[in-house]
């Protein structure tokens, strides 16, 4: 082979599911549940004004 070519043969991949533990499921489901239900809004520099204001 002279290094400008392609060389001839066969990929080998292997894949191997690892189930989590199921105290370790809830908590990461819980914590995808806190973060779709409750998002946080970037704080604003406008925030002091509204409640100064009572502007909701």
């Amino acid at each position: 082979m002279d290094g400008t070519g392609w060389q001839s043969g066969r990929v080998r991949i292997s894949l191997e599911f690892i189930p989590a533990d199921e105290e370790e499921d809830e908590e990461e489901m819980e914590a995808q549940l806190e973060d779709v239900t409750s998002p946080q809004l970037p704080e604003s520099p406008l925030d002091d004004l509204r409640s100064e204001l009572n502007i909701q």
